[in-house]
Formats: C-alpha cells, structure tokens, sequence
C-alpha cells in the first residue's frame, strides 16, 4: 500500500472539515477530523476505504504504479506545438528583423508566434516584418503605447490573442481613446484579450476602479475577455507559472478587495502557483491540471533576439547556459505537478511559497466551495 506523494491535506479547517486532494489524480474531498490524521501519518485504511483511495488515486498498490502514470504525464506535454517568441525589445532595425521572419517562414514544424514587447517601438519598422512572419494563430503580448504598432495585423484578424500588459502603478485607465477603439475592435470581432494587470501590494486599491471601467464597457461579461493579476516583480514568467516573494501579503491583499468589493474578482489569481488549483477547484469542481513543466522553455520554446535564438525570454544571448531540469528536492515534493518544478534561471531556484498560497486561497474560498457541494452533487454527480 502506497500513499501518492501528491496528496495535500489542508491545514484550514471548517467546522472540523478540512480538504483532501491529490495533484496528480485531480481528485478533491471533503474529510473530517480522523480521515486527515489518516492521510497525513499514512496509517492504515479499511478494506472500503483502501478501494475508495485507490479509486481516486490517493492510493497505488506501489510508488512503481504512481511513476508509470507521472511518466505519461510528462511526455503527453511535450507532444504540444512549441511557442515561438519574437522578443521585438531587442531589435533596433530592418536587417534583423527580415532574417527572424524569412526564418519563421522556413520554421518545418508549425508552431504558435507570439510577437513580445514592453519597450517603446517608435522607431521599430514594424510593419513590414508584421505583414511578412505573421501566421495564423498570432499572439501579440505588449502594452498599451505599442498596441497601435500592430494594427495592421488586427485589421487582417491575423491575430488571436492579445494580452496588455497594464502596470496599475502607472495608472494607466481609463486607456487613451486610440487604445480603447483598438480593443473595442478587437473585442467585438472576436479575438481573445487578456489583461493582465502588474501589482505590488500597495496598488491593490487600483483594481476596483480599474474593474469598474472594463465593467462599463461591457467586456468582463464576454468569453473572449480576461483580465489577470500579476505580481511585480514576478518571480516566474508571464509565459510560465507567476508568483513573487511577497506572494503571501500580496494575495491576502488581493482577496480582501475581493470581499470589500466583489466586481473585483474579475481581476483573477488563477495563473499564480499555489493558488491555481484552489481557484479551478470553485469554478471547475477539480484542482488544476497537473504539470510537470514550470515554463515553455523546457517544453522547446524558441525565442528570437536580435543577438540569436535563445530558449527563454529572459536570457538575450545565444551563449547563454540554460538548464531545464528541476530541482533535486522535487523528486519528492508534494507541490512539483501544481509548480511544475520552479524556474531553472533564477538565482538560488528558489521555490514560491506554495503551502502558505494555498492555505490563503482556502481562507477566502473554503466557505464558498462547501456552499457549492450541492450544486456539483447535482449537476457533475459530486466531487469529481
């Protein structure tokens, strides 16, 4: 009898319930006081409970059964398309740019672009190199005084996803009239846009009149409009898992607006590890889909720089050593497939607080996801 590593039973509890649920398995349970205590010392378990665990995978007959399947995991991710990033912030003329798009041009195997900027384009000659590399499926993630940069691209509806990247610090809303009509345009003609707010803790009072303008247009009631939080600095990457150092207070801040003003939790936490599978938990009935990738870059993202292609946005030279592998301690570690194994570039790989994430979440959403057990019992046939 084999008790899966990916186990997690919290330490909030309600009324004497707390949650029981496995990372791997997807599976999530109310439990009492006796059933935690069993699943936290391991100890033994009825004929009907061994089958019922085993059933939800809470339970192998070996640590070898539990492998097979982590196995499966990692190579069924890796058979995805492979992002292409063109990194536009560090290119400053035509030259390069011809040679990044005559090589996405030639690129064998299809793959997903994503055309990256922060810095100002002014003097970019975008539009030529737009109308030249772009494939179908285009992602453009930049912020609001680029977004008129790639208005060709959007009048081709050459573009699928835009994500804006707003730094509540700037106070940048309502937008400028130029960059609403561009996302008036792009919302009604159905392309997905994503909003993702950058925050520090002290600017969380940003979100409410923030939220309340996306609310006057209409735009957080319709499938193709999302709006994030994002922690800054964030620790992770906006193409990976986001958390920060001081992910904690940050997070408790964030769902203190959410009680005192409830619009607010348009602006979701759903990306930031520890707090993702709470968040798919309310609003899905299951804990997040497991994986054991932090970022794309060790699932073959190719970034294009103007110094040469490098495998992660936040390196700008070719020469540069990037390793994927994870990190010895997640081998054992009950948090790896909701992580994804931390990042490989940062200094000292320092792993997010994922516990102290998690219990916060539940601090705010216990309540309501017991209140939401009738509802999943009728609908879906209970916890899944």
């Amino acid at each position: 009898m084999y008790f899966s590593r990916f186990n997690y039973v919290s330490d909030y509890e309600k009324d004497g319930q707390r949650l029981l649920m496995n990372f791997l398995s997807r599976s999530c349970d109310i439990v009492d006081e006796e059933s935690a205590s069993t699943f936290l010392e391991k100890k033994a378990l009825s004929a009907d409970e061994k089958e019922y665990a085993a059933r939800r995978g809470y339970l192998f007959q070996n640590e070898a059964d539990e492998l097979v399947i982590l196995q499966k995991l990692y190579e069924s991710e890796l058979q995805h398309r492979p992002l292409s990033v063109v990194h536009l912030d560090t290119f400053s003329g035509k030259r390069k740019l011809e040679e990044v798009s005559e090589k996405i041009r030639n690129q064998k195997e299809s793959q997903s672009l994503i055309l990256y900027s922060e810095n100002l384009l002014d003097d970019l000659p975008l539009d030529h190199f737009v109308a030249d590399c772009s494939v179908k499926g285009t992602h453009v993630v930049t912020t609001c005084q680029n977004l008129s940069h790639f208005k060709s691209l959007f009048m081709k509806k050459a573009v699928s996803q835009v994500t804006l990247i707003v730094p509540a610090s700037k106070e940048s809303f309502p937008f400028a009239e130029d960059t609403e009509s561009l996302l008036d345009t792009l919302v009604e003609q159905g392309t997905s846009v994503k909003i993702v707010v950058r925050i520090e803790k002290n600017e969380v009072r940003r979100v409410k009149p923030l939220m309340n303008y996306f609310i006057s247009k209409g735009w957080p009631f319709l499938e193709n409009f999302t709006c994030d939080i994002e922690p800054n600095p964030n620790e992770g990457c906006i193409f990976g898992h986001w958390y920060c150092k001081t992910g904690v207070d940050l997070a408790r801040t964030v769902f203190r607006e959410y009680e005192t003003h409830p619009q607010t939790e348009f602006c979701s936490m759903q990306k930031w590890v520890g707090i993702n599978p709470i968040h798919s938990l309310i609003w899905t009935g299951k804990p997040s889909h497991p994986s054991s990738h932090f970022c794309e870059a060790s699932k073959g993202l190719k970034v294009f720089t103007d110094k040469g292609q490098v495998p992660c946005l936040n390196l700008t030279r070719s020469d540069r050593e990037f390793q994927t592998e994870r990190m010895k301690e997640c081998e054992k570690c009950v948090y790896a497939l909701t992580c994804g194994g931390g990042c490989s570039l940062k200094a000292g790989k320092r792993c997010p607080p994922l516990k102290e994430l998690i219990e916060v979440s539940l601090e705010h959403y216990f309540e309501e996801f017991l209140q939401r057990l009738n509802f999943y019992k009728q609908h879906q046939g209970g916890i899944q």
